[in-house]
This record gives C-alpha cells, structure tokens and sequence, in this order.
C-alpha cells in the first residue's frame, strides 16, 4: 500500500527493519524503535500496546501492528520538517542587530587597519628622511671637495666656481 493511500484509522504492520509509515499508536505487538532522528537518542525506545509511534522511527527487532492517528503534513516528522523551515526562513531581531553590529565593527576595523598603515608609513617616511639628509650633504660635500682636488672646482667660501677647462 502506498503511504499517500494510508488515512486515520487504518491498521498497518510494521515489520522489523522498516520504518514506521505515519504516525499511530501500537495494537499489537512489542518492538524498540530507533528515533534518534527525533530525539537524538542512539538507544532504541521499547514500545508497547497503547505506546505512540511516529513517522520516520525504524522498528527493531519485534513486528508491531499499529493504529495510523495521524498521516501527511499531520505527522511529527512534517510538523518538525515545517517548524525548522520556518525558523530557517525568518530573521528574528536579534539576528537582524548582531548583522549591524558586525557591519560597524568590519567599518572599524578596516579604519583603524588604514590609521595603522598611514602612522607606519609616515614613521617610516620620517626615519628614512632624517636619516639620507646628513649622507646625502655628506656625499654632496665629498664629490664637490674631490672635484676641488682634481681641479675642475674651486671653492670660494660658500661659492662654488666651475673652472673652465676639458671636461672628463
């Protein structure tokens, strides 16, 4: 029989191994079921005469004949099925604040990154600045007195002349 076809009020067998149509209450019979897809329960839950079944649970070792109570999106399993989509689908209020405070402090972070970067670059830039003035007048200075040696300057106090002549 097809579980489409199964309406309140029928009796079902449920063998061993087979999982459980729709959800009833046990006639007759006694098994264990496994529902750890409802509880989370790795051990399987004795069930006896009167005991409820549900959809989706897989019957262990004993055979059981149960009354179907409720079938489709009636069932334990779809009304599960429908609750966690519908928390999937709507955004509460906390959600919707924790997505603004995570906007403003990726802003923040980005900013103080960018302030971090331009205060080691402007260290830098001061330090290496600092630093080539005194070598680069020291260079300036050495090349201009080698010139003098060599002739092709002559310093006159702060002057420098260019002494006319073959340039090498």
């Amino acid at each position: 029989m097809n579980v489409a076809e199964l309406r309140v009020g029928d009796r079902i067998l449920v063998r061993p191994g087979e999982q459980v149509p729709a959800d009833g209450a046990v006639t007759e019979g006694a098994s264990s079921m496994n529902e750890a897809f409802l509880a989370g329960e790795p051990r399987p839950v004795p069930k006896a005469v009167g005991d409820e079944v549900v959809a989706g649970a897989v019957n262990g070792e004993g055979a059981l004949i149960a009354e179907v109570t409720r079938t489709g999106d009636e069932t334990t399993l779809s009304q599960i099925r429908r609750l966690v989509t519908d928390a999937q689908a709507s955004r509460g209020r906390y959600q919707a604040l924790a997505d603004r405070a995570a906007g403003w402090l990726t802003y923040i972070a980005v900013a103080a990154g960018a302030a971090t970067v331009g205060e080691i670059v402007a260290v830098v830039y001061r330090e290496v600045d600092s630093s080539l003035h005194p070598l680069a007048a020291r260079s300036v200075r050495a090349h201009i007195e080698k010139l003098a040696e060599d002739g092709e300057v002559r310093m006159a106090g702060e002057r420098i002349e260019l002494l006319a002549g073959d340039r090498k």
